[in-house]
């Protein structure tokens, strides 16, 4: 008697999104990426200094976040890919924006 757990299954590549896009209105910057295929959720960082922070506690099931700044400046942000098991890709290109 064969196992499921023996049985072959699809190897998911786990690879960071593309095309990141950033717009900025006022003090609101919207991000969007391509939908990665079998990827269900993102993780999306911002860059300060030479660290790089997380912004959402959960991965996001939409390939776009919102974020609204406290501050005028540079901001540069990226997004990882993260599976189900809670994997994560290596971090996107990074998007730098000016607001």
């Amino acid at each position: 008697k064969q196992s499921l757990s023996s049985a072959p299954h699809l190897e998911v590549q786990l690879r960071p999104p593309s095309g990141i896009a950033a717009k900025v209105a006022g003090r609101t910057v919207f991000l969007a990426w391509l939908d990665q295929v079998n990827q269900p959720g993102y993780y999306v960082y911002e860059r300060e200094g030479m660290e790089w922070v997380r912004l959402n506690a959960t991965p996001l099931a939409r390939p776009s976040f919102r974020l609204e700044v406290d501050r005028d400046g540079d901001f540069a942000f990226a997004v990882s890919s993260v599976l189900s098991d809670g994997s994560e890709s290596e971090r996107s290109e990074e998007v730098k924006v000016r607001v």
